[in-house]
């Protein structure tokens, strides 16, 4: 199975009182992929990730590939228990909403 463009990034910057963030930053995801963001303290990885959630302004060009999904950010301080998996988390909310979604599909 071939992997599907789910999302395209070209040129993203972003600015902090009048400076940038990171370098402006290009790339793509693909389906089936594993991504990982690493960086120091304060290098942007947060940042980046609010850009693309539409939490943040930026400049540059954010085009999502899929069509009627919703995108959303889970921060690292929204867990609910300290020991909660990221399915555990996704569990609560499915049922807090009363999805009857198979999760499965919702990772996928």
């Amino acid at each position: 199975m071939k992997n599907k463009l789910l999302l395209k990034v070209k040129g993203l910057d972003c600015k902090r009182n009048g400076s940038s963030i990171f370098k402006p930053i290009s790339f793509s995801l693909f389906s089936r992929s594993i991504v990982v963001i690493r960086g120091s303290n304060g290098s942007g990885k947060t940042s980046l990730l609010h850009s693309i959630a539409g939490l943040i302004s930026y400049s540059g060009n954010i085009d999502f590939k899929i069509n009627n999904k919703t995108i959303g950010y889970v921060g690292h301080k929204l867990a609910l228990k300290e020991n909660d998996t990221v399915i555990e988390f996704l569990k609560y909310w499915k049922e807090l909403y009363g999805s009857k979604k198979d999760l499965n599909k919702i990772i996928e």
